[in-house]
């Protein structure tokens, strides 16, 4: 009797190990779970990313696998577009362009913000030319100098030519980080700038930075729009 109760005590357990699934009887593989997975009280390692660096990917199956981030890495995230609905004039003092773009940073994230910004500047006088960003982070407003491009116009132009300008554009390139347990929010603005505006005539629009159009006619939108892009590279 004891040999035979031995015999079945040994047949559960063998049928016991060999099912390693969850939720099905007959798994092929090592773990299969039949229902929804969800992960609790997993632990904060955002001050840890050196030492939790790979990222778990899934395909359509389920299939996991990871990928091991570097410590410079990043990835693409978003992108932020705005043009300029209409001109502006610009003087000798620096002066926006209605051109602004605010980036949303989750609490803890960290990224690098591509920035570009095309204007074209039309009839600007005889002197020097700027433009420039400023970002608004936490209620403090300071501007790029870096980001600054200045330029002068051509000494002579075709009198036929009633655009007389050029196109300015530039990149820079940001860093953001967000330690908080807020979501962050840092606003850049375009900025233009004329060392030697010329004065204003009645019948010909002058120091236009974004497109070119006349008093009281149509835009000439031949010249494009001024244009700000970012691009958002998530850590």
């Amino acid at each position: 009797m004891k040999h035979i109760f031995l015999l079945v005590t040994l047949f559960i357990v063998n049928i016991g190990v060999a099912q390693v699934g969850i939720g099905i009887e007959r798994p092929e593989a090592d773990l299969d779970v039949n229902v929804k997975m969800q992960l609790s009280n997993l632990p904060n390692v955002s001050t840890q990313l050196d030492k939790y660096n790979r990222i778990i990917y899934a395909d359509g199956y389920g299939n996991l696998g990871y990928m091991e981030r570097s410590a410079d890495s990043y990835v693409y995230g978003t992108s932020y577009f705005q043009t300029m609905s209409n001109p502006v004039s610009v003087g000798t003092t620096l002066t926006p362009l209605n051109l602004s773009l605010t980036i949303v940073i989750l609490p803890m994230k960290k990224m690098i913000v591509e920035i570009n910004y095309n204007i074209v500047v039309i009839n600007g006088g005889t002197g020097l030319g700027s433009i420039l960003l400023g970002k608004n982070e936490s209620n403090s407003v300071e501007l790029i100098y870096n980001s600054m491009r200045s330029f002068s116009f051509a000494s002579n132009y075709s009198t036929r030519a009633s655009a007389q300008g050029r196109s300015i554009s530039n990149v820079y390139y940001d860093e953001l980080e967000n330690n908080t347990n807020q979501v962050k929010y840092v606003t850049y603005n375009v900025y233009g700038m004329l060392s030697q505006p010329r004065t204003p005539s009645s019948n010909t629009a002058y120091n236009l930075f974004g497109m070119w159009t006349r008093p009281g006619e149509p835009k000439n939108l031949n010249w494009g729009k001024g244009s700000l892009n970012i691009n958002v590279y998530d850590y």
